[in-house]
Protein backbone atom coordinates (compact mmCIF):
# COMPACT_ATOMS: atom_id res chain seq x y z
CA UNK A 1 0.00 0.00 0.00
CA UNK A 2 1.37 3.76 -1.18
CA UNK A 3 2.44 5.89 2.15
CA UNK A 4 -0.30 8.52 0.56
CA UNK A 5 -2.45 5.88 1.12
CA UNK A 6 -1.68 4.89 4.48
CA UNK A 7 -1.93 8.47 5.63
CA UNK A 8 -5.81 8.74 4.10
CA UNK A 9 -7.10 5.87 6.24
CA UNK A 10 -5.62 7.25 9.18
CA UNK A 11 -5.91 3.84 11.04
CA UNK A 12 -2.56 2.64 11.33
CA UNK A 13 -0.30 3.02 14.19
CA UNK A 14 2.38 5.81 14.01
CA UNK A 15 4.91 3.33 13.73
CA UNK A 16 3.97 2.15 10.32
CA UNK A 17 3.14 6.12 9.19
CA UNK A 18 6.74 7.03 10.33
CA UNK A 19 7.94 4.26 8.15
CA UNK A 20 6.57 6.59 5.23
CA UNK A 21 9.43 8.94 6.16
CA UNK A 22 12.46 9.19 3.49
CA UNK A 23 15.88 7.98 3.84
CA UNK A 24 18.29 8.94 1.53
CA UNK A 25 18.46 6.18 -1.00
CA UNK A 26 22.14 5.47 -2.98
CA UNK A 27 22.76 2.78 -5.84
CA UNK A 28 25.43 1.25 -5.50
CA UNK A 29 27.79 -1.71 -7.50
CA UNK A 30 29.27 -5.05 -6.61
CA UNK A 31 33.03 -5.42 -6.40
CA UNK A 32 34.38 -8.87 -5.86
CA UNK A 33 30.94 -9.55 -3.72
CA UNK A 34 31.40 -6.59 -1.96
CA UNK A 35 30.15 -2.94 -2.11
CA UNK A 36 32.22 0.02 -2.23
CA UNK A 37 30.50 3.36 -2.15
CA UNK A 38 32.43 6.26 -1.98
CA UNK A 39 32.45 8.56 1.23
CA UNK A 40 31.69 11.35 -0.84
CA UNK A 41 28.23 10.08 -1.59
CA UNK A 42 27.26 10.35 2.33
CA UNK A 43 25.69 13.53 2.92
CA UNK A 44 27.67 14.45 6.43
CA UNK A 45 24.06 15.36 8.66
CA UNK A 46 22.53 12.27 7.18
CA UNK A 47 23.04 9.09 9.58
CA UNK A 48 21.15 6.38 7.90
CA UNK A 49 21.55 4.95 3.76
CA UNK A 50 19.34 3.21 2.13
CA UNK A 51 21.70 1.23 -0.75
CA UNK A 52 20.46 -0.50 -3.18
CA UNK A 53 22.35 -2.80 -5.52
CA UNK A 54 21.06 -4.98 -8.62
CA UNK A 55 22.88 -8.03 -7.14
CA UNK A 56 21.07 -8.38 -4.57
CA UNK A 57 17.48 -9.32 -3.58
CA UNK A 58 16.95 -6.70 -0.79
CA UNK A 59 18.02 -3.06 0.07
CA UNK A 60 21.16 -2.88 2.43
CA UNK A 61 20.96 -0.42 5.43
CA UNK A 62 23.81 1.80 6.48
CA UNK A 63 24.35 3.50 9.51
CA UNK A 64 26.40 6.02 10.60
CA UNK A 65 27.58 5.38 14.70
CA UNK A 66 28.09 8.48 16.69
CA UNK A 67 31.96 8.16 15.95
CA UNK A 68 31.76 7.54 12.60
CA UNK A 69 32.34 4.24 12.21
CA UNK A 70 29.53 2.24 10.26
CA UNK A 71 27.84 -0.66 10.44
CA UNK A 72 25.47 -2.37 7.61
CA UNK A 73 22.11 -4.87 7.53
CA UNK A 74 20.03 -7.14 5.26
CA UNK A 75 16.77 -5.31 5.17
CA UNK A 76 15.14 -8.94 4.84
CA UNK A 77 12.79 -9.99 8.02
CA UNK A 78 13.89 -12.53 9.63
CA UNK A 79 10.35 -13.87 10.38
CA UNK A 80 9.20 -14.94 6.43
CA UNK A 81 11.79 -13.16 3.94
CA UNK A 82 9.84 -10.23 3.53
CA UNK A 83 11.46 -6.71 3.04
CA UNK A 84 11.33 -3.97 5.26
CA UNK A 85 10.91 -0.52 5.50
CA UNK A 86 13.32 1.73 7.14
CA UNK A 87 12.83 5.45 8.92
CA UNK A 88 15.22 7.18 11.48
CA UNK A 89 13.46 5.21 14.46
CA UNK A 90 14.07 1.32 13.11
CA UNK A 91 12.87 -1.48 10.57
CA UNK A 92 9.33 -2.34 9.36
CA UNK A 93 8.24 -5.57 8.18
CA UNK A 94 4.64 -4.40 6.11
CA UNK A 95 4.20 -8.50 5.84
CA UNK A 96 3.39 -9.37 9.54
CA UNK A 97 4.32 -6.68 11.49
CA UNK A 98 7.45 -7.46 13.44
CA UNK A 99 9.60 -4.56 14.09
CA UNK A 100 13.61 -4.42 14.28
CA UNK A 101 15.25 -1.05 16.16
CA UNK A 102 18.39 0.65 14.40
CA UNK A 103 21.00 -2.21 15.31
CA UNK A 104 18.52 -4.96 14.38
CA UNK A 105 17.32 -6.43 16.93
CA UNK A 106 13.54 -7.53 17.29
CA UNK A 107 11.56 -5.27 19.08
CA UNK A 108 8.11 -7.26 18.10
CA UNK A 109 7.76 -10.90 16.76
CA UNK A 110 6.54 -12.46 14.89
CA UNK A 111 10.14 -12.24 13.70
CA UNK A 112 12.66 -13.84 16.57
CA UNK A 113 15.77 -12.87 15.15
CA UNK A 114 18.03 -10.13 14.75
CA UNK A 115 18.75 -8.64 10.97
CA UNK A 116 21.66 -10.18 9.16
CA UNK A 117 24.45 -7.73 9.67
CA UNK A 118 27.69 -7.09 7.22
CA UNK A 119 30.76 -6.09 8.53
CA UNK A 120 31.99 -2.64 7.01
CA UNK A 121 35.33 -1.62 6.79
CA UNK A 122 36.58 2.25 5.29
CA UNK A 123 39.59 3.36 4.03
CA UNK A 124 40.50 7.15 3.45
CA UNK A 125 37.53 7.40 0.16
CA UNK A 126 35.47 4.68 0.15
CA UNK A 127 33.46 2.36 2.82
CA UNK A 128 33.22 -1.40 1.97
CA UNK A 129 30.41 -3.67 2.91
CA UNK A 130 31.52 -7.01 3.11
CA UNK A 131 28.62 -9.30 2.01
CA UNK A 132 29.76 -12.74 1.14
Amino acid sequence: MACGMIGLLGVLPVTMLESCMTLPMLRTTSKNNNIVISKTKLAAEKKIFVLRNDDLQYDVLLVKNLDNTYYAMYMQCTHNDNPVQANDKGLFCTAHGSTFDLEGKVTNGPATQSLKKYLVSEDADSLTIHIN
